[in-house]
């Protein structure tokens, strides 16, 4: 049976290196990664076990240079709601944008760690602890005062 890039599975901490290295979220799955990545490791993975050698993350960033060499350069990596508390960007208190029950809804950041987010919900006390991929910066033109207000209404 010969290998293909539809039927490769490409272990999960290779496609979150080789999507950092694209500035891309390391969350996303192996088919978020462009086909010519995707292609490029299928020739280094099939040379590689020919000789019994695994990948380092070395081979992995010579894949994604190899096979991005004819774009341009990529994005610079965007800042996750964790390395903004981090880098004290966002102190306790300050609106983001987190994912609840599938929408996304304004609340404040209480804490955050490598992985998780602390936050609390303008409509409801407790502190909720969100995976950091669920959430994000309050946008810029969101209104946040109207979003506010209408809690008020409701009750």
């Amino acid at each position: 049976m010969t290998a293909s890039i539809e039927t490769i599975v490409i272990p999960e901490n290779h496609v979150a290196i080789m999507l950092t290295a694209l500035g891309e979220s390391p969350q996303l799955s192996q088919n978020e990664l462009p086909k010519a990545v995707r292609q490029e490791y299928l020739r280094h993975k099939i040379i590689a076990d020919r000789m019994s050698l695994e990948l380092s993350d070395r081979d992995l960033l010579h894949i994604v240079c190899s096979a991005t060499r004819s774009e341009s350069l990529p994005k610079p990596p965007s800042k996750t709601v964790a390395r903004m508390w981090k880098d004290k960007d966002l102190k306790y208190g300050d609106p983001v944008m987190a994912k609840w029950r599938g929408e996304w809804l304004p609340c404040q950041i209480l804490d955050a760690q490598v992985r998780n987010v602390v936050v609390r919900f303008f409509f409801a006390p407790d502190e909720r602890n969100i995976d950091v991929a669920h959430v994000k910066e309050l946008p810029e033109d969101y209104d946040l005062d109207e979003y506010l207000e209408s809690l008020k209404e409701k009750g």
